[in-house]
């Protein structure tokens, strides 16, 4: 007698929907000084630069998190070295 294959079972897992959150993916070579009305937290995906926040400087490589505060001055610049855009994934909150 063949024996019945037991499906796996799975949880349907459902998240409320957020309002005012908005996701991108950004490509950057330079940003002038600018802030945001909201949290931005961003992944560097590719690419190295710099980020300036308010009077500090940061390096940045890929895989990176930068967390910035709402209304906190802040630039991005590429290392010309790399000719290569920043690229990030920007949660905005």
């Amino acid at each position: 007698m063949m024996e019945k294959e037991e499906l796996p079972q799975y949880e349907l897992v459902q998240f409320p929907k957020l309002k005012n959150i908005k996701f991108l993916v950004n490509q950057i070579s330079y940003i002038h000084t600018h802030m945001h009305p909201d949290l931005e937290v961003a992944v560097l995906l590719s690419g190295r630069g710099i980020i300036k926040v308010e009077r500090k400087t940061y390096s940045l490589k890929p895989g990176d998190v930068m967390l910035i505060n709402f209304s906190d001055l802040h630039s991005y610049l590429y290392l010309a070295d790399t000719m290569e855009a920043l690229s990030f994934l920007v949660l905005s909150i």
